[in-house]
């Protein structure tokens, strides 16, 4: 994972309760922590189901992918940049996202 940009504007760090922290902490433990590959992180805690979303940040379209884990409503939204790193674009604790497209 990844922060190369600033987040999203309303899905930043700083507008995170201690509940949303700690479940970003318990996220990162259970991905980056435990080592897992993309395929594995994808089978636990990718969420598919919905419309894709796309955006345009610096210049390039991006394919918005959201995780999660069950139905915990914590979700971190990004996109796999060119080295295939998972770029963090919002970091959704109450999952509120309204997506765009």
């Amino acid at each position: 994972m990844a922060i190369t940009r600033s987040l999203d504007n309303g899905y930043q760090f700083k507008n995170m309760k201690q509940k949303g922290i700690k479940d970003f902490d318990r996220f990162v433990n259970e991905t980056v922590g435990k080592g897992l590959t993309i395929s594995q992180t994808n089978k636990l805690f990718l969420r598919a189901q919905g419309p894709s979303e796309h955006i345009l940040l610096d210049g390039e379209v991006r394919k918005i992918l959201h995780y999660g884990k069950d139905r915990t409503t914590f979700r971190i939204f990004g996109y796999y940049d060119d080295k295939d790193y998972f770029c963090i674009h919002r970091v959704d604790p109450n999952h509120t996202v309204h997506r765009s497209n």
